[in-house]
């Protein structure tokens, strides 16, 4: 049954193709392809032009200056701490981040931490900061899906965990981060925490929800010169008061580690396709600046995603299907470079601001690849049966030739050899009995004479069509003055010219022998001769000239007739065509002249012919005949082929001299 399909139609291709787009394409929704989705989002990320860095937030570091000027080691003692939390609060900032868990300075001396004296000036801290309303929040670790608390007695602080890469599924990898953890199980985070105590928005614009483990999170951006980004002093430059106040003073402060011989306090971000190694002090304070800017990345919809990659993997088959194959090709990755150009565009901007929005790109370009795996053979199937077609079409073609060849092989010859003879009996009748035939009588035999010569020049015409069409036209070159031809051709039309009062002239000048088939030439000549004769005007004038104009003998035949109309002289050479106008019906022709005379002078001489004609006035046909053959095969006194190219491809039917 399947064989009567016709492949061909368009829309089997339509039906194919959106079927195949639809499958491939919810074959890669259930396969996911995160990890490819996940570096084609690194690429955008990295070469999406950065956004300006927020000058309002300023870093804290606690670094190797710090350490070694005050003799003590990360994560300091309490009551270094507390000396940070006193300086900060003279510079009256807008409000503090403190990532330096309070368990781990705990952990590093517990007896201080165990002292009251500097307990109780910690606090105090603490009290006078939160009656300046300047808000403070600390860090807490998250450990085995539970946060831990600041210890006692400093539980009851502002605290919130401010994890970097607490989801590992997400498009984050192993190593570098690009979410930013806004809540866990209902509670804020850190960072969105501080932002509601400052009295800023707490809710960013395109944030998501994992409902399984309970995780609300932002794509962020990175800001400025990554790595060098934001204002940054050491701790020990704020605890002696060297930093000017107007840097600090309104400004959101993050506080937190960062010495080089100490790993943990780095991470990995995508840069320009390739990962940067930055302190996760600065990624802190990018994820804050995209919370401030709402300059984060928003994710489109599950829904619109996938009707994104139906459209662009329906599109891409499409056109595979339907084009030619470079066309295809071609085709094919210009549409896929105008959809990564705009997903890469609404990456960096969109509707609603300086929020981009996340495209993904990977489902559309692996079901375009897996749904070209079975567009290609059906397209090389459809090509097959429409190759196979072709053929057929072409072996019908061929025998339908043989059979016109046979054909006009038998009627011109077995038609040739009655005619003449009709033609001579007529002759010799009218010869022998002229002085007993009635008038009306003479003239029927001469209108039998003149219809026999119409019907013996129409069958020497087809018969040299078919000798054109068969390769089997006799070419014999020889040295011949083109002049002689000229003169003994007019010699033939004197009498008809005569009986219609036409004057002939000839501005013959003298030229060299040229290497030409007399017999064709006589033939181009006579052609000619006999339409301007047959379309002139009585009483008219015919001029014929010959003249050498460059390496070319020129030959012009110039009446005083009817004329031609530019789009008459387009098709003036075709096979069979013939002007349609009063004269050319009252004027017996096949229309096969002057192709005969195209194809001899320009397949066969490699001259040329042309036409200038004004209706009413007159045309003027001009052969050029070069002066030097060039060398094509030809061999003087053979019947030989011409344009073996051509003809192969007339006997297949394929195109039509």
């Amino acid at each position: 049954m399947f064989r009567y399909v016709d492949l061909n139609k368009k829309y089997w291709v339509w039906i194919v193709a959106v079927l195949t787009a639809t499958v491939s394409t919810l074959f890669s929704v259930s396969i996911g392809f995160q990890g490819l989705e996940s570096k084609l989002y690194d690429l955008r990320l990295g070469l999406s032009p950065q956004f300006r860095e927020d000058p309002g937030i300023v870093l804290i570091t606690l670094d190797n200056k710090t350490a070694n000027e005050l003799r003590e080691f990360a994560p300091l003692s309490l009551g270094q701490h507390a000396r940070v939390l006193e300086a900060l609060y003279d510079y009256n900032p807008r409000g503090i981040g403190y990532l330096i868990p309070l368990t781990a300075v705990k952990t590093a001396q517990l007896e201080q931490w165990e002292n009251p004296i500097i307990m109780s000036s910690f606090l105090t801290q603490i009290e006078k900061l939160k009656q300046s309303q300047i808000p403070l929040i600390f860090s807490t670790t998250f450990n085995e899906g539970s946060e831990l608390v600041p210890p006692y007695p400093l539980s009851y602080l502002p605290h919130a965990i401010s994890p970097l890469n607490l989801d590992q599924s997400f498009v984050s990898g192993e190593k570098e981060i690009k979410v930013n953890v806004l809540s866990f199980n209902e509670k804020n985070t850190l960072l969105p925490e501080l932002i509601k105590l400052t009295g800023s928005s707490s809710t960013p614009i395109g944030y998501s929800f994992d409902s399984a483990s309970k995780i609300q999170y932002q794509l962020f951006r990175y800001h400025g010169n990554v790595g060098q980004a934001y204002a940054r002093y050491s701790m020990i430059d704020v605890i002696e008061k060297r930093i000017a106040p107007e840097l600090l003073k309104n400004k959101l402060i993050l506080v937190g580690s960062l010495s080089p011989d100490s790993p943990k306090d780095y991470s990995w971000i995508p840069a320009q396709n390739k990962l940067k190694r930055i302190s996760q002090l600065e990624v802190h304070a990018n994820m804050l600046d995209s919370l401030l800017n709402q300059d984060g990345v928003e994710r489109m919809s599950t829904g619109i995603n996938l009707i994104i990659a139906l459209v662009v993997t329906t599109t891409t088959l499409l056109l595979v299907s339907l084009l030619t194959p470079g066309a295809a090709m071609i085709s094919a990755l210009a549409w896929n470079l105008v959809f990564f150009v705009f997903a890469w565009i609404t990456f960096h901007y969109s509707t609603l601001g300086p929020t981009g929005v996340w495209v993904e790109l990977s489902i559309p370009l692996m079901g375009s690849i897996m749904g070209c795996f079975v567009v290609f053979p059906f397209r090389w199937l459809r090509e097959y049966r429409k190759r196979f077609q072709v053929e057929q079409k072409n072996k019908l073609l061929l025998q339908v030739e043989e059979l016109k060849n046979n054909f006009m092989s038998l009627v011109t010859h077995d038609l040739k050899t009655p005619v003449a003879k009709i033609q001579g009996l007529a002759e010799v009748v009218l010869s022998k009995a002229h002085d007993r035939l009635l008038d009306r009588d003479k003239e029927t035999i001469r209108s039998i004479i003149s219809s026999s010569d119409e019907l013996n020049h129409f069958i020497s015409s087809i018969l040299e069509l078919h000798n054109i069409d068969s390769n089997r036209l006799a070419i014999n070159f020889e040295s011949k003055d083109i002049n002689t031809i000229i003169e003994d051709c007019l010699e033939g039309f004197e009498a008809p010219a005569r009986s219609r009062k036409i004057k002939i002239e000839s501005h013959l000048d003298p030229l060299f022998p040229i290497k030409l088939d007399s017999g064709l030439i006589t033939k181009v000549l006579n052609n000619l001769i006999d339409n301007a004769i047959k379309y002139s005007k009585d009483e008219s004038t015919l001029t014929i000239k010959s003249s050498e104009v460059g390496d070319s003998v020129r030959i012009e035949i110039q009446d005083q007739g009817l004329g031609l109309t530019p789009i008459e002289i387009k098709s003036l050479f075709s096979r069979f065509y013939r002007a349609k106008n009063d004269t050319t019906h009252r004027v017996i022709g096949t229309g096969l002249g002057l192709y005969l005379v195209k194809y001899f002078v320009e397949q066969i001489h490699q001259g040329s012919v042309s036409v200038q004609s004004k209706p009413g006035v007159g045309s003027t046909f001009i052969i050029s005949l070069p002066i030097e053959q060039k060398q094509t095969g030809f061999a003087p006194g053979l019947s030989i082929d011409l344009l073996e190219n051509q003809g192969k491809q007339n006997r297949a039917g394929i195109t039509d001299v």
